[in-house]
């Protein structure tokens, strides 16, 4: 399975979410010399776990949005993926 991933590096917390027909990931690691894109393939790989050794950047190395490539059954992927809570709104007028 391959999906979108839409990276934000040096959050001050983890989260994933839902977003589209992808996901949305916030990491603590900086994205320098390659620490934020092999912390992304850990945490997603506990997130939706699976084996460390199954999940592989396919592209977007230096950019926020990644290609990720999951060798996994669909089957056993989509429940854990839509289990996930979908990417919070925020509204620019909240009291």
């Amino acid at each position: 399975m391959k999906l979108g991933v839409r990276v934000k590096a040096g959050a001050h917390r983890d989260g994933l979410w839902r977003e589209g027909d992808g996901l949305f990931a916030q990491i603590r690691a900086v994205p320098q010399d390659g620490q934020a894109n092999e912390y992304l393939i850990k945490y997603l790989s506990g997130s939706l776990r699976v084996s460390r050794s199954l999940v592989r950047l396919v592209r977007g190395h230096t950019a926020s949005h990644k290609l990720i490539e999951i060798d996994a059954p669909d089957a056993d992927l989509r429940p854990m993926l839509y289990s996930l809570p979908p990417v919070p709104q925020v509204s620019l007028f909240d009291d």
